[in-house]
């Protein structure tokens, strides 16, 4: 799982994207996708 500060906005809505061109369903299952901080 990737972590620290190479994870943002940007980089979240590109796996996103990505996603959605591998996996067909992927799109269709998902409305709405936020990003939460993770606090450790």
């Amino acid at each position: 799982m990737a972590s620290g500060e190479s994870v943002n906005a940007v980089t979240c809505v590109l796996a996103a994207i990505d996603l959605a061109k591998t996996l067909p369903w992927f799109a269709a299952s998902v409305r709405a996708i936020r990003m939460l901080p993770c606090q450790e």
